[in-house]
């Protein structure tokens, strides 16, 4: 972008370009802020509560994300600051402490310093010196980076705070209007409610004359339910009487059909009984008949006998 400063750092496998922000940052979001604004408040209907309420929040929503930005900024320059601090070129001031080292290095071996204990501490006093030297440059570059983010954030926070301001302005001619147009709404909505309740009177009244010739007929037709009801409660009584009545006759005609069988098969009985009587005496007057006969041939032959035999005893 024309006229914002860079710097080039350069890694053993990749060469980075970092912007580096502005103290004076772009307006690019809090004018298009304000556009939005004369847009919506320009219009000539008056704004709904809802929409004065989506207009502040918009406000909120712009600011949060102008923050947000600033601190995905924030968070790359930390990312580059990590893939610095791991593949970054040195600087003249780690060149420095690097050749530095290097000469206590290349000084070391020509003192042929034997104790490796001894040269594992100076050389681990001479990394620390690298590193507390990059730590410095580090610390510097932070700050100053910190610094500028929060001079940008605060620049915003302002612009942001102003238009802010205005919308809110805005925003209370449009309540004011809108509390003079609540006040007419709710004289017409008085005359809707006085008129609703009239109806609601009338409508009333005739739900309770409806309610009432419901109640009669309801009452009415219980009554001719009742009455069916009994007249079929008295027609089943009679019924069964009815057949309780025929039950007996037949009942009483069976009793007597039994009576009569039984009787009949008496008489048969009795019959019976004086037929085999009156057999048996039969058979025994034959017997005693035909005895007598047998006795009064034997008494004839006996006199025939006595006869023969007197004649021949003459």
């Amino acid at each position: 972008m024309e006229g914002q400063e860079t710097i080039q750092i350069l890694s053993q496998d990749l060469i980075r370009i970092l912007r580096i922000p502005r103290k004076d940052p772009p307006k690019k979001s809090t004018s298009m802020l304000a556009a939005e604004f004369e847009r919506v408040t320009s219009k000539p209907q008056f704004l709904t509560m809802a929409e004065s309420k989506a207009l502040k929040q918009a406000c909120a929503k712009e600011r949060e994300k102008q923050r947000k930005a600033a601190e995905e900024r924030m968070h790359e320059w930390k990312e580059i600051e990590a893939s610095c601090e791991k593949n970054r070129a040195p600087t003249d001031l780690e060149l420095e402490a690097q050749e530095r080292a290097q000469q206590l290095v290349e000084q070391a071996g020509i003192f042929k310093m034997e104790q490796e204990q001894e040269i594992k501490q100076f050389n681990k006093r001479i990394l620390n010196a690298q590193c507390q030297a990059i730590r410095d440059v580090q610390i510097q570059e932070k700050k100053q980076i910190k610094a500028e983010l929060a001079e940008e954030e605060k620049h915003l926070e302002i612009e942001m705070k102003v238009q802010l301001d205005k919308a809110l302005q805005r925003a209370n001619k449009i309540d004011e209007l809108r509390k003079e147009q609540r006040i007419r709404g709710k004289q017409q909505i008085c005359k809707q409610i006085q008129e609703r309740l009239e109806n609601k009177l009338i409508e009333d009244h005739q739900k309770e004359q409806e309610r009432l010739r419901m109640e009669e007929n309801q009452k009415r037709m219980k009554q001719e339910d009742f009455k069916a009801r009994e007249k079929e409660r008295m027609r089943q009584q009679h019924l069964q009487e009815e057949v309780k009545r025929i039950n007996a006759e037949i009942m009483q005609n069976r009793e007597k059909k039994l009576e009569q069988e039984k009787l009949a098969d008496m008489k048969i009985l009795e019959y019976q009984r004086k037929t085999q009587e009156r057999q048996a005496e039969l058979e025994a007057e034959q017997v005693r008949i035909k005895k007598e006969k047998e006795l009064e041939i034997a008494r004839l032959r006996a006199r025939q006998e006595k006869a023969q035999d007197y004649k021949a005893q003459q």
